[in-house]
């Protein structure tokens, strides 16, 4: 069986007791404060004005290559178009 020189019994002590005031200290004197969580919805004006777009890089046989940004749901007729047209 272990046995402990009364040093090692103190220090094992003091911690001990720095673990329960740590622990009496976190959750009993110093509760969690409640926050409240306020949800922001978007009116109705506001979801009209923000249309979603997409971002397309063009390469190739157009006369304007490059990135371009167009509503969602764009064609690549639309995109080809934004590009300038295509090359012969």
């Amino acid at each position: 069986m272990f046995t402990f020189a009364r040093r090692e019994l103190l220090g094992a002590l003091f911690l001990a007791g720095l673990l329960v005031a740590g622990l009496l200290l976190r959750f009993v004197l110093l509760p969690d404060k409640e926050q409240e969580v306020v949800l922001v919805q978007p009116t109705e004006e506001q979801a009209a004005e923000e249309e979603k777009m997409i971002v397309v890089h063009v390469s190739g046989y157009v006369k304007n290559p490059g990135v371009y940004t167009l509503p969602d749901g764009s064609r690549v007729f639309e995109v080809i178009a934004s590009a300038g047209g295509a090359l012969p």
